[in-house]
């Protein structure tokens, strides 16, 4: 089995792909566009979380990754040269929507996204963000869900609870969505049959989170810790 890995140029996506490379045969690509917004996003735990990240996952040694590289997935160059790939299984981790044309240049494979939230309740940007802002700690959760036109609306395959420890900081949370990202891609493969359920809601959709709402986070975070 071959799958293709759409994801983006980070720490977390990098230690995904190290630890899934050694489970089945994969091919990455890397999506480059970066999002504007009319509002600032920059978060001032992430220099926080970079370190954190660098020494947890890597022991401060950043591994390169052999990956092809597109701006835009949804761009004809890119769709033609997936086209000349062969692989079961499409798997995004991280990048933008795709739209209905490269959908449909692949309707005959399946195409998974590994969504950082419960997509019942939290569709698109920042998930887990959004859900601890509401402080909705109950909708933790990583998901693997089927591709649609519609963002994350397609049927989920697996769910998996983002467990948060006492002590557990915002600049942490990312790193313990990845962890649980591969644990459903080492179940995905052991899958005789895939089955899927179809998602009983529409979830909220939310864009990417605000600078100025952070520190509402780590407060719910840090009263989360002392319950």
């Amino acid at each position: 089995m071959t799958n293709l890995i759409l994801t983006t140029d980070t720490l977390h996506h990098k230690f995904f792909i190290k630890s899934i490379s050694s489970l089945s045969k994969i091919f990455v690509i890397f999506e480059t566009k970066k999002s504007n917004f009319k509002y600032k996003t920059k978060h001032h735990y992430k220099k926080k979380e970079f370190i954190f990240e660098k020494n947890f996952f890597f022991n401060d040694k950043i591994p390169t990754i052999k990956a092809k590289k597109f701006k835009d997935l949804n761009h004809k160059r890119s769709i033609n040269f997936i086209k000349k790939k062969k692989f079961n299984n499409i798997f995004c981790f991280g990048i933008g929507k795709l739209n209905s044309n490269f959908l449909k240049s692949f309707k005959n494979k399946r195409i998974l996204n590994f969504h950082g939230g419960n997509p019942l309740f939290y569709r698109g940007l920042d998930s887990i963000l959004w859900s601890i802002y509401n402080n909705d700690f109950k909708n933790l959760y990583t998901c693997l869900h089927y591709v649609q036109e519609r963002l994350d609306t397609g049927n989920i395959v697996f769910k998996k609870k983002i467990i948060l420890k006492k002590k557990t900081q915002i600049h942490e949370i990312r790193a313990i969505n990845t962890i649980n990202t591969i644990k459903l891609y080492k179940k995905f493969l052991k899958l005789k049959k895939i089955k899927s359920k179809k998602q009983k809601r529409l979830g909220k959709y939310y864009s990417a989170f605000p600078s100025s709402k952070i520190n509402k986070c780590i407060k719910n975070i840090d009263n989360y810790g002392t319950k």
